[in-house]
């Protein structure tokens, strides 16, 4: 995602990232669920940031986990694309 550097793309490698997880198995899901709601937790109460961007990134979140299990075989790149910004380079 750092490397990437494109505006607006944090819900897509938030979506992406637990796509991907899930697609691995049951193991997958959980350890995406725990590592998201951590980095929620972490993110609102140690560096600040609003509760509404939180909700935003869950949204991402769980959108990712649920089409991760609907199409365990699918491409989590075009899964996401509905978080996609413009202008993010195609290697993402």
């Amino acid at each position: 995602m750092r490397n990437a550097n494109t505006i607006s793309s944090d819900k897509y490698f938030h979506c992406k990232a637990n796509c991907a997880a899930t697609q691995r198995g049951e193991g997958g899901k959980d350890a995406a669920r725990c590592i998201s709601n951590t980095r929620e937790w972490f993110d609102q109460n140690i560096k600040g940031d609003p509760a509404s961007e939180s909700a935003a990134d869950q949204i991402a979140n769980r959108y990712g986990r649920a089409q991760g299990i609907a199409s365990p075989g699918s491409d989590c790149r075009q899964t996401c694309a509905p978080y996609r910004p413009n202008g993010l380079p195609s290697q993402y």
